[in-house]
């Protein structure tokens, strides 16, 4: 995973060593590594899983980490890593694989036990399950839609959610499992990839 901050430094993963940082307009500039073996974090936090398989950063110049334990934060304008108790424990031992930023300070994650949504500011979390409807409590890819809608992609089905209800559209329920990759058009069409080619 690679992805980009205001000031234009480079972030990207790599599996099993955590994630790096680099500053393009330093000409020597030696990537900043952080894992489990490099307390770099100026409150005593650290990142607890060097397996980072995805990377956001939100609106507020905040990165998340997706990894094999659940998640961290990093504040990329403190530069530290930041101690949410309430997220943590709500995922737990959970894998996360995507991360989307439905609006501003409501992130969504996509974990092996289903979607949280956690609102930065209430400091809430609400869980959406099969138990309310997805096929698959395996997420493997996260969309917004033109309308606003996430588009969820599992191990065995597509899901539509109203993040205004958090009502549950499911499609494609028949036995194929779809992958992390997926697209918008310009037009609003959205392409997922599956072990059976892309569906549309």
């Amino acid at each position: 995973s690679i992805t980009e901050d205001k000031q234009g430094r480079i972030y990207y993963s790599e599996l099993g060593n955590g994630f790096s940082r680099y500053d393009p307009t330093q000409n020597d500039s030696i990537s900043e590594i952080y894992s489990d073996f490099a307390n770099r974090g100026l409150n005593g936090e650290w990142i607890s899983n060097d397996w980072v398989h995805t990377m956001f950063i939100d609106s507020r110049n905040r990165l998340w980490l997706g990894h094999d334990n659940g998640t961290d934060c990093f504040d990329i304008d403190e530069n530290m890593f930041m101690r949410i108790n309430r997220l943590r424990k709500s995922i737990g031992t959970a894998g996360c694989y995507c991360i989307l930023e439905e609006h501003d300070g409501v992130i969504w994650f996509g974990t092996t036990k289903g979607i949280l949504i956690y609102d930065v500011d209430k400091q809430e979390v609400k869980v959406i399950s099969s138990k309310e409807g997805l096929t698959n409590d395996d997420i493997r890819g996260m969309l917004k839609d033109n309308d606003g809608n996430v588009w969820v992609c599992t191990s065995n089905g597509v899901n539509k959610i109203n993040p205004s209800t958090l009502e549950v559209t499911r499609f494609y329920t028949e036995e194929k499992s779809f992958n992390r990759v997926s697209a918008i058009s310009r037009e609003g069409r959205i392409f997922f990839g599956s072990n059976s080619g892309i569906t549309s």
